[in-house]
């Protein structure tokens, strides 16, 4: 397998421990430009732009779960926290016209709502095709539960999540993802151990259909993502190992590695922005037991597939038998 080697990071401070899932990357405030949240266990939570911390948010109980998306069906993202002590907190960005300075652009909490506790994992999304957002969440008790919003006004926040659905695994729930069927239907992923995967079809009577994949790694994963890593429209698997230790594979079953030298405690890929008003560029984070949280970005990769390379391809180098060594012992060891 390939190894490859990413350089450039950002490297922010953020103390307690943060869950596997406490993490997540898109437009949070609606300017645009995607940033960074994480949330820990002490009920802290960080907003990140660019190279810098932007908002902090105490007291939002244990943050087990993050999720970013249009929760209210109004055009205009929002944040989910999740707490495994059984409470969700949906925080909206704060209105221009405030009359606190120091508020304005800021996120807020908007709504907070009980729900079941020890939830693992969050995904937002239209779940049904039926142009609406849906809530997801995954339990630690194998259980995973959708919900939707119904509001009271068209003041976000003024409503309450209902429920929609509730489906039990044979097995422990890692990751929850959505996918779409080759005719564009949505359906759920659910990944489990052992290399099973749970799919759900939330249209079609709630139908479940268990299924095998399986990766050969010689590492332990905790957690699985997707992300375009070489810009040709079609997403790779990113998967993470504890140690940090991370497989790249493409639908060829071309894969590749990065190693983290540092332990890992939680995990996510997507698109970070660098500077407001440009494009967001791909990007690994990482958090560790350090307290450190690492933002690899511009982690394209020009090919999954490893190329051959022999200096009989060179004309000049194919009528001299001596350069031809040289180039190559240049090449495997830097020697000239």
């Amino acid at each position: 397998m390939r190894a490859v080697c990413f350089v450039k990071r950002f490297e922010f401070d953020m103390n307690g421990t943060i869950f596997p899932n406490a993490l997540a990357l898109d437009d949070v405030d609606n300017d645009g430009n995607n940033e960074l949240v994480v949330g820990n266990m002490s009920g802290d939570l960080c907003l990140f732009k660019s190279d810098r911390m932007w908002q902090k948010i105490t007291g939002l109980g244990m943050i087990t779960a993050l999720g970013i998306g249009d929760i209210f069906n109004i055009g205009s993202n929002a944040l989910v926290a999740v707490g495994g002590d059984g409470w969700c907190h949906i925080l909206f960005k704060a209105k221009q016209d405030d009359t606190a300075d120091q508020k304005k652009g800021k996120l807020e909490s908007v709504h907070v709502q009980r729900i079941p506790a020890n939830t693992k994992v969050v995904l937002l999304g239209d779940i049904d095709g039926d142009g609406c957002t849906e809530l997801v969440m995954g339990l630690t008790d194998r259980v995973v539960r959708s919900y939707r919003w119904v509001p009271d006004s068209n003041e976000p926040g003024s409503g309450k999540l209902i429920g929609l659905h509730k489906w039990e695994c044979a097995n422990q729930i890692g990751t929850v993802t959505l996918n779409h069927l080759p005719d564009g239907t949505p359906c759920l992923l659910v990944a489990q151990p052992g290399g099973t995967l749970m799919k759900i079809r939330c249209h079609s009577n709630e139908e479940m259909d268990p299924t095998n994949r399986s990766i050969q790694v010689d590492h332990q994963l905790f957690a699985l993502t997707k992300l375009d890593m070489t810009g040709d429209g079609r997403d790779e698997i990113v998967a993470c190992s504890w140690d940090g230790q991370t497989y790249i594979l493409d639908q060829e079953k071309c894969s590749v590695r990065f190693q983290l030298e540092e332990s890992v405690v939680s995990f996510c890929s997507g698109y970070y922005t660098l500077q407001p008003g440009q494009m967001p560029v791909p990007c690994l984070v990482y958090t560790t037991f350090t307290n450190k949280i690492y933002v690899y970005y511009d982690v394209q990769l020009t090919s999954m597939r490893a190329k051959t390379f022999s200096p009989k391809q060179l004309t000049a180098v194919e009528e001299d038998p001596r350069r031809a060594q040289l180039l190559m012992e240049w090449c495997l060891y830097g020697q000239r």
